[in-house]
């Protein structure tokens, strides 16, 4: 079993899902593994910090966005073929994490995320005394 429960998104998953007049994508997402951290590369064009929520419970990590102008443009379009899309993924943590240490950047429409390990399991060296 591995640190993270990660499922590529399937067909149904990577099509834009219709919930409550706004729409989600599946955000592209690169994750990698240190002794200290798992860090997190999440593809958001288009999204400010604000717009961004990072939450963890039951050991779901969940990632979402929504760009503020979702459902707030009061234009008469003639043709409209680009719409604002939120973002939404989630991921199983299989191992406890430090929550209160996570850190969250968005960057050039790319949001970085740091989730520490708990203290317990990261590796640490013991010093055998001479009895």
């Amino acid at each position: 079993m591995t640190a993270l429960d990660i499922e590529k998104p399937g067909p149904a998953q990577s099509q834009v899902e219709r919930m409550s007049d706004a729409e989600f994508v599946t955000p592209a997402v690169d994750i990698a593994e240190t002794a200290e951290a798992f860090l997190f590369s999440f593809d958001m064009p288009g999204v400010q910090s604000q717009d961004v929520d990072v939450n963890i419970e039951n050991g779901v990590l969940l990632v979402e966005a929504r760009p503020r102008t979702i459902g707030q443009d009061d234009r008469a379009y003639l043709l409209r073929e680009h719409r604002p899309v939120g973002y939404r993924r989630s991921f199983t943590l299989n191992v406890p994490v430090a929550v209160d240490a996570i850190h969250a950047e968005l960057k050039n429409g790319e949001l970085l995320l740091r989730v520490p390990k708990a203290e317990s399991l990261k590796a640490r060296r013991i010093a055998v005394k001479t009895a």
